[in-house]
């Protein structure tokens, strides 16, 4: 006999006798069992083994509760709290199994960073976890916004300093300034477009590059290595896709031959290409008589700059 055994009445235990007594707890304790409401044993299926928690003691309590990994699992600095009541204050039945419901005033209380000004979401698992709160970490590539590239070393400030829910995911808004600063080339000057991640990437701001096989003017020949602000020099919206608007300065200042004197049109492509004139005009003119890729022998066949005399020569070549 221990603890409130020895000073219970033997009549209590050997209702029916005392050769049959049974020593199982619950034999005569299933009435406790089954009246407890803190926590509710039989809604939560708890065992009645009823020394598995409690011992010959006053009043049931306190107990132990070995079956906790079965409801909630004990990790990390849970399972060096001794007193049950600092997470259950009393509650032993319906506590809310969130963090924020036992580490609201944690939360509340923070200032490095200050969660509740910045917005910061109650799901503190999202960053913290059992074996302390600090150091916290936040793993970005479960988000819809895996870091990349320079994003993994920036301090979380730097971008949520707005506060940690809604962020934009765009990059001109975090670098506005960035795009607004820049003046090589100009960005605003030019109408760049805002949306950096055409030819920036994570890996910092430069070296720049942007895809033109991807868009309806793709780069072929010369053009690989022009720089952009030759053809961008009135920005990067509407920028004119035909020759002539990029190379009319070419055209009005050539004289062998003189372009304009002769009338010339103004469809570069039909005698010059990317990739240089001689080649594309070779092909041009397979099976024209006296053919020589040579700029003052282009007037022989055109005096006045278009395609008629070619069209009669190969009429007479054809008889």
């Amino acid at each position: 006999m221990v603890g409130e055994h020895i000073t219970t009445q033997c009549s209590q235990c050997h209702q029916t006798g005392y050769n049959t007594a049974s020593i199982i707890c619950s034999d005569c304790h299933l009435n406790e069992f089954n009246s407890s409401v803190n926590p509710n044993h039989p809604a939560l299926s708890i065992s009645t083994e009823c020394n598995s928690c409690h011992t010959p003691t006053p009043n049931w309590s306190p107990a132990l509760f070995p079956q906790h990994n079965n409801f909630y699992q004990l990790l990390g600095a849970h399972q060096q709290i001794n007193n049950c009541n600092s997470c259950h204050n009393g509650n032993y039945s319906t506590l809310d199994q969130s963090c924020i419901t036992c580490h609201n005033a944690d939360f509340q209380n923070a200032t490095n960073p200050n969660h509740v000004s910045q917005g910061f979401p109650g799901t503190c698992e999202d960053c913290h976890s059992f074996s302390a709160w600090i150091p916290s970490t936040f793993d970005h590539s479960q988000g819809a916004f895996p870091l990349t590239g320079e994003h993994i070393t920036t301090q979380c400030s730097q971008c949520h300093s707005n506060g940690y829910s809604n962020t934009p995911t765009d990059c001109y808004s975090c670098h506005q300034s960035n795009y607004n600063n820049t003046t090589n080339p100009n960005h605003q000057s030019l109408l760049i477009p805002t949306t950096c991640n055409q030819c920036h990437t994570t890996n910092g701001w430069q070296p720049a590059a942007f895809d033109h096989s991807q868009t309806a003017f793709p780069l072929t020949g010369k053009h690989i290595t022009a720089q952009c602000s030759q053809c961008h020099s009135n920005g990067y919206s509407n920028t004119p896709t035909d020759c002539y608007s990029c190379h009319q300065t070419d055209y009005n200042n050539t004289t062998n031959p003189n372009h304009t004197a002769v009338s010339f049109p103004t469809t570069c492509n039909e005698c010059h290409s990317t990739n240089g004139n001689k080649t594309s005009m070779d092909s041009k003119h397979q099976g024209v008589q006296n053919y020589v890729y040579e700029s003052n022998a282009c007037l022989n066949c055109h005096p006045d700059g278009s395609h008629k005399n070619l069209i009669q020569q190969r009429m007479i070549i054809d008889k």
